[in-house]
């Protein structure tokens, strides 16, 4: 970088997850209204309120933050290596009592990917949210089950 260079013009994109160097699940409030008005009274979790200050403006993000794990796992066909779950498998009665969780590994309270159904894929989809891929698989955050 030359001194003379001049980074006054820059601002800040906010994206509906907004990407951090710690990975949390940093969802706009857009993002937030859609997910609470499509989960079920099953869907076990808080929001954490974090500020974020960009360049010109700050931002108000909200991180999933789950309360309780749900048992979802169908345990004879997960496949483990020791404790750790390598290829969960999902029991579809259970799983079908939920809309989003999380799946057990380290860190599970505040997770890196989340797993939802797909009543909340369509509300998310029909949506539009400006970076979430909503295929069949989603390259950012989300794993759909088919529930």
């Amino acid at each position: 970088i030359r001194n003379e260079d001049n980074f006054s013009n820059l601002a800040t994109t906010w994206f509906d997850i907004q990407y951090n160097e710690f990975a949390y699940n940093l969802f706009s409030e857009r993002l937030k209204i859609c997910i609470d008005a499509n989960k079920t009274e099953n869907d076990i979790f808080d929001w954490i309120k974090v500020n974020i200050q960009g360049i010109t403006e700050n931002k108000t993000f909200y991180i999933p933050f789950f309360t309780k794990l749900p048992n979802i796992l169908d345990e004879k066909n997960t496949k483990y290596s020791g404790s750790t779950i390598i290829i969960p498998c999902f029991d579809s009665e259970k799983i079908s009592k939920y809309s989003i969780f999380p799946i057990r590994r380290i860190n599970w309270q505040v997770p890196t990917a989340l797993y939802v159904s797909e009543k909340m894929k369509l509300a998310i989809q029909k949506e539009k949210f400006n970076n979430i891929v909503t295929n069949s698989f989603c390259y950012f955050l989300f794993k759909y089950c088919n529930n």
